[in-house]
């Protein structure tokens, strides 16, 4: 039924019921998982002082490629498990906004099914937040699992 199964990954309770769902979707079904995991960009290094030092530019830029190198790590690491399982796993490390980059990958890659995580940030801070399972709900080119972590309360 499901070819492509793409799972965003930001380790989070929710994301890795997302991961479990999705890895039994696969078994059953000989899928593939491609799992994302996307490094939002930070208001400290969107709006640096153009006239910073050097040296702080430079160890911002150092602390992103060691946000990235373990980002890649740990994503490494859950593929490597799946893979350990039979199930044909690619992996990808993107920076951006999570809701337009789940749905421009799950587009561009011809993904069946969008399986994720909701962090359940109820009603009022949604309002302010916004809700990235929401938009990709609404936006994606393909069919939504939304999950919640096991033991999590329904909203109301």
């Amino acid at each position: 039924m499901f070819r492509k199964l793409l799972v965003p990954m930001d380790f989070s309770a929710a994301a890795l019921e997302a991961c479990r769902i999705a890895t039994e979707l696969a078994q059953s079904g000989g899928a593939t998982l491609w799992l994302l995991k996307i490094i939002e960009p930070s208001q400290e290094t969107l709006n640096l002082e153009p006239m910073m030092a050097l040296g702080a530019q430079q160890m911002f830029h150092d602390l992103d490629e060691q946000l990235l190198d373990a980002n890649h790590t740990r994503l490494d690491a859950l593929a490597q498990t799946l893979r350990d399982q039979g199930i044909p796993v690619e992996t990808t490390v993107a920076r951006g906004h999570p809701q337009d980059l789940v749905c421009r990958l799950a587009e561009d890659q011809g993904v069946d099914l969008i399986v994720m995580g909701s962090r359940g940030l109820g009603a009022f801070k949604q309002l302010f937040l916004g809700s990235v399972s929401n938009y990709v709900l609404q936006h994606a080119s393909c069919p939504v699992l939304i999950t919640r972590a096991p033991g999590s309360e329904p909203l109301n």
